[in-house]
């Protein structure tokens, strides 16, 4: 019941959108400065999908899911995370793996509701994991 509740939570969060005075729908996104400091973090980290600032202006769950499995692997290599984003509830799966993972393993606490998002909020949650990664890196 609890897993139902928080579903719909985020299946309402992930569907709030903006009208404009010009009468335009938007996503609210995150500032193009920490778009940019998170792409170049990734690049730098030898993430082999180029990511563009653009990718996060809409919901994009797909390359949030790749991007979080490849970080979690990154940083706990004998992690072992589902890689089943198909429906609703196989993304909840994922997101609550993950984010239990990065909790326990690197004190880093994900805001799942944000990453199931998939929009420039989830960058956010994904710049936590990405900064650790980065300034080990350095």
């Amino acid at each position: 019941a609890h897993q139902r509740e928080w579903e719909k939570r985020c299946c309402l969060a992930c569907s709030q959108l903006r009208e404009t005075n010009t009468g335009k729908v938007f996503a609210p996104t995150m500032s193009y400065r920490e778009l940019r400091n998170f792409t170049e973090m990734m690049r730098a980290l030898g993430y082999a999908r180029p990511i563009s600032v653009e990718n996060f202006r809409n919901p994009n769950f797909d390359l949030v899911a790749d991007v979080l499995r490849w970080l979690v692997n990154r940083y706990e290599p004998t992690a072992e995370i589902s890689s089943e984003v198909g429906n609703m509830q196989d993304r909840v799966i994922f997101l609550k793996q993950a984010a239990q993972l990065m909790q326990a393993k690197g004190r880093i606490k994900l805001n799942t509701k944000r990453l199931y998002q998939a929009d420039g909020y989830a960058v956010k949650e994904l710049i936590k994991v990405a900064q650790v990664l980065y300034s080990a890196m350095k």
